[in-house]
């Protein structure tokens, strides 16, 4: 598939590679979401292209079409780096603004372009939605809005390029993008501005869709609402419905609750939610859903519900107690990397479904009596989306076996329908609506009798009917959009398996609905009967393999060229405008080209031994300074870091060098990292400085007789040779062990200045004054720490977060430290209530000397505000003796100590955000108010904290009592264009009675 890849796209792009790429194909999702190259978050991310090394990171599907697609638009954005990286390097070649300086639409689209081409009924239904609303976005908005999907748009607005400019005209403009910007770009190569490039753009789209719209239902009336989005300017997932077999509940994942996709079971007469499996809220037994390939499925009883999960770096299937509230069994499929698309049989007894091994995708059958699976069809093909007749004794499935199919050409044919006889495992390939057209989602009819299916015949998915007997063929469905979910293999419909009930979700507002369609209303609109193409030798099981008999064909519909890599709906409900391009388009030529560049045989690649070996990944910038002449001489500073790693991230050394000071101040590090097994461990070693710097006040030296100013440089450095040890747990929960050696040793330069009566320097000394000899130690470190909150944009809103861990340290230093850290955070739209209980101590013979670590300081804002050290007056102390130099201050001395606890609570208000995150809504600076409270009480080793005493005024100023300290007051958080979070607050502390409510300031986010 690469190959002919880039035999495409490197004579289209102008371009050459100088140097092999990387492609790291990983067998499913899962093991791709586990990938040590670069973070994945979620399900959505289909592949990604690293730029470091252009490296192409992604999963085999289950789906060749959908791995040969992810595959072209991951190696678009390879040539595109590429581009970018030559050019910048090119003599002469002046300004480059690089691809991340490019706005989505124009990275994302291109890419989506050059591997999709102008057929695409998914896009052309985020068209049809958008020009019915007359909301087509501006290539201005496409640029800032984050409400408009770059891909999709992106896509529709590079075919219109395509087609009014030819297909050149696209890699001209990226190319001239890179020097110029995207506005200057379209100018110089389109002689056109952006804003007339819009609208230009845009009464293309209304021309070509509105004229279809006629004789079709809007979105919100073409059934009984069941599940409406929320938010009128939608852009909510209702997706994946899965209805009970008495059709009275509904179970569907829904982004109602901003953060992620959840799993809900409504009332399908009222649409009113009445359970909701997982919250943001809670821990979850499971890492996270699986929802946008599969769905749901009930059994017969309508009590239970199977649906997918992602656990321990699998895909596997859970059965919930939908009355009882809690999950009662797990299917064990250790062997299979993915197991989706659960379907439970009449009987109870079995669930089919869809699992991966490899990368290829089958049929499988667990026998929930004896928990036990086995395998039901065989061969590379597709296998998808098992349902259940009614009797028990057939599946009906969704395959890529069929016309146009062949995969030693690796071409691939439409998905189709089949038929599975669970007894003889025999397959019967079902008639298809049009030649081309996608055949999706199959749910049986009560009767058994016929097949209720998503379609795209017309260039719009809409919900069909097929009698399995005679073929005939009807629609139930006429949505000016589309009944689709996230992606065209997405579930979109289910039928009740006593009721005929159908629910399905319905794209509106670039969101979700979901209705219902009752009695009648089910059978649809007779369109003629659906078409059998015979499929020769597609599928190894040839010998099981039958095709229904041919019936009448229906007219019109889609079309798919033998032999092409894209199947090519030409109704115009699928095609972007415009319609009637005015050149012949390059990418539609190659696109129905599956010979060019594809390697004779398999024999042409030679396997090789993985080899493990590191390569530069970056240079971070270097710098440099030198200072000459002054109070301390010659001095410099300045850094530099290299990173390292091999193909797969698994090993990974980073160096750090850094100056400061002079020869004696250079410090480094360097540390590897090995993330190949689950369990992950890094060694370091190195060496760091800490300067710090103090000056005297002036005072008359007698020797010199003169006065004198002594500037002090003292110095701390620590040597060092540890290693770390980590084991996730799951993806919220780690266990943290580490040993570090250590040597700690001291350094003081004390310069001398003499000043005659006019301060002006008059000579100077240099002297090097005794210090503590140097200590050697051992640090050990084991924690437990979780983490399943949510972070909004100034704070965690969501979930909560905990580390456990204990500190030793033996040698000539001996020291126990301990942390107890828990946070939580329950978020009720759109305020969080937020709370926090710490404990760190430190114990053990050198836990107070000061000579080794300050005190802790309670007073810290990250812990109690409103004490903070600056904000302390010597008139709030109070002096227990008079006439000496020895003065007590109760008001500071609490807030030091070995050990600390501290409680806090808050109520954060999103002031200003995006929409559900922000009372005023704005994409700029999200703004977080939160009234809070915070209390804490600091002690050392031998003392009693007091922590149920609360005194306040003379009491609080002159007891020397361990006593806790307690604010309370505002705080008004802001996000700095995401590179930091100021806080600022208004305290009153109850503990200081000199001193009112005030302000302070930190640089942190939020606790």
């Amino acid at each position: 598939m690469a190959e002919r890849w880039y035999a495409r796209l490197s004579p289209f792009m102008r371009h050459q590679f100088t140097e092999r790429k990387s492609i790291i194909l990983f067998a499913d999702q899962p093991d791709f979401q586990q990938n040590n190259i670069t973070l994945i978050e979620g399900e959505g991310t289909g592949g990604v292209t690293e730029s470091a090394r252009q490296r192409v990171v992604m999963p085999h599907t289950g789906s060749y079409w959908d791995t040969h697609h992810v595959l072209g638009h991951e190696l678009v954005h390879v040539f595109q780096y590429d581009i970018a990286e030559k050019l910048a390097a090119a003599p002469g070649s002046g300004r480059s603004i690089g691809l991340n300086g490019l706005p989505l639409w124009l990275v994302e689209g291109m890419a989506e372009y050059l591997s999709l081409g102008r057929d695409d009924s998914n896009t052309s239904m985020w068209l049809r939605d958008a020009a019915r609303r007359n909301d087509v976005p501006t290539i201005k908005q496409l640029t800032n809005d984050p409400r408009y999907f770059p891909y999709r748009y992106g896509q529709a607005l590079w075919a219109y390029v395509g087609g009014r400019y030819g297909d050149q005209a696209v890699v001209d403009v990226y190319r001239s993008s890179l020097r110029y910007g995207f506005e200057g770009a379209i100018r110089r190569v389109l002689d056109v501005s952006t804003d007339q490039l819009s609208k230009d753009w845009a009464q293309a789209i209304k021309d070509a869709y509105l004229p279809q719209l006629g004789g079709r239902t809007a979105p919100d009336s073409t059934a009984t609402m069941v599940i409406r989005q929320r938010s009128k300017r939608g852009s909510e997932y209702n997706v994946s419905p899965s209805i009970s077999p008495d059709g009275r509940r509904v179970a569907f994942y829904s982004s109602r609750d901003l953060f992620g996709i959840e799993l809900y079971v409504a009332d399908v007469e009222s649409g009113k939610v009445i359970k909701q499996l997982g919250s943001i809220n809670s821990a979850r037994h499971y890492d996270a859903l699986s929802f946008i390939q599969t769905g749901g499925s009930w059994s017969p009883d309508g009590r239970s519900l199977a649906y997918v999960v992602y656990e321990n770096g699998d895909q596997t299937v859970h059965i919930y107690d939908v009355d009882a509230g809690h999950e009662t069994r797990k299917l064990k499929t250790p062997q299979l990397g993915t197991a989706a698309d659960p379907a439970w049989s009449p009987d109870g007894r079995y669930i089919a479904f869809s699992g991966t091994v490899g990368g290829i995708s089958d049929l499988y059958l667990y026998d929930l009596q004896n928990d036990t699976y086995e395998k039901l069809t065989t061969g590379r093909e597709s296998e998808l989306q098992p349902a259940w007749s009614p009797d028990g004794k057939r599946i009906a499935f969704v395959t890529d076996r069929g016309d146009g199919t062949n995969l030693d050409r690796l071409t691939f044919g439409p998905m189709r329908l089949a038929e599975l006889d669970v007894a003889s495992r025999n397959i019967r390939l079902l008639p298809i609506p049009a030649p081309g057209a996608k055949s999706v989602n199959p749910s049986y009819t009560p009767d058994g009798q016929s097949i209720v299916f998503v379609s795209d015949r017309t260039g719009f998915n809409d919900v069909y009917r097929m009698e399995l007997a005679t073929g005939a063929l009807s629609q139930i469905t006429h949505v000016q959009t589309g009944v689709l979910g996230v992606t065209s293999l997405s579930p979109a419909v289910s039928v009740a398996r006593n009721t005929g009930r159908i629910v399905f979700s319905v794209f509106d507002r670039q969101g979700n609905d979901i209705e219902r369609l009752d009695g009648d209303a089910t059978r649809g609109t007779p369109v003629g009967n659906a078409l059998a193409v015979a499929s020769p030798g597609v599928a190894p099981d040839t010998s099981r393999v039958a095709v229904a008999q041919p019936v009448n064909p229906s007219p019109g519909g889609a079309t798919n060229t033998t032999g092409t890599t894209q199947p090519q709906p030409a109704a115009p409900g699928g095609r972007l405008p415009p319609f009637t391009p005015r050149y012949t388009s390059t990418i539609e030529g190659y696109l129905a080209d599956a010979s060019t560049g594809l390697p004779a045989t398999t024999a042409d690649f030679q396997p090789r031994e993985y080899s493990g070996a590191l390569h530069l990944d970056y240079i971070a910038p270097p710098t440099f300074g030198v200072q000459t002449g002054g109070f301390y001489g010659t001095q410099f500073g300045g850094g530099v870091a290299f990173g390292f790693s091999d193909q797969l991230g698994n090993n990974n050394l980073v160096t750090i060098l850094q100056a400061q000071g002079d020869v004696k101040d250079i410090g480094g590090e360097v540390m590897y990292t090995n993330l190949k097994h689950r369990w992950n461990y890094a060694l370091l070693a190195g060496r760091i400085p800490y300067l710090y710097a103090y000056q005297t006040a002036p005072y008359i030296d007698q020797q010199a007789q003169s006065y004198a100013i002594q500037q002090g440089i003292y110095r701390l450095y620590f040597d060092e040779v540890g290693g770390i040890l980590q084991y996730p747990l799951s993806i919220s929960k780690r266990l943290e062990l580490g040993v570090t050696g250590i040597r700690q040793s001291y350094g003081l330069d004390v310069y001398t200045y003499y000043l005659n009566s006019f301060g002006q320097v008059i000579g100077q000394d240099r002297s090097r004054p005794p210090v503590p000899p140097s200590r050697m130690y051992a640090q050990g470190q084991v924690a437990f720490v979780g983490d399943y909150s949510t972070f909004g944009f100034t704070s965690p809103i969501a979930g909560a977060r905990y580390r456990l861990s204990y500190s030793p340290t033996v040698g000539q230093i001996q020291l126990n430290e301990a942390i107890a850290d828990y946070r939580r955070y329950w978020f009720a739209r759109p305020v969080t209530f937020a709370i926090r209980g710490l404990h760190y101590g430190r114990y053990g013979r050198d836990a107070q000397n000061d000579s080794i670590s300050y005190p802790i300081y309670l007073g810290n804002p990250q812990f109690v505000r409103g004490y903070d050290y600056n904000s302390i007056d010597p008139s709030e102390c109070f002096s227990s003796t008079t006439n000496t130099s020895t003065a007590q201050c109760p008001i500071f001395d609490r807030l030091l100590g070995s050990r600390i606890a501290v409680a806090s609570a808050e109520l954060r208000i999103p002031l200003l955000g995006v929409e559900g995150l922000g009372l005023i809504r704005t994409n700029f600076l999200p703004v977080e108010i939160a009234p809070f409270v915070d209390a804490g009480v600091a002690w050392n080793q031998g003392e009693s904290p007091r922590f149920g005493r609360f005194v306040t005024g003379q009491e609080a100023r002159v007891s020397t009592d361990r006593i806790p300290v307690v604010s309370a007051g505002i705080s008004a958080r802001i996000n700095l264009f995401g590179y930091a979070v100021l806080e600022t607050y208004y305290a009153y502390p109850f503990q200081r009675p000199d001193k009112k409510a005030h302000f302070g300031f930190q640089l942190a986010p939020g606790w």
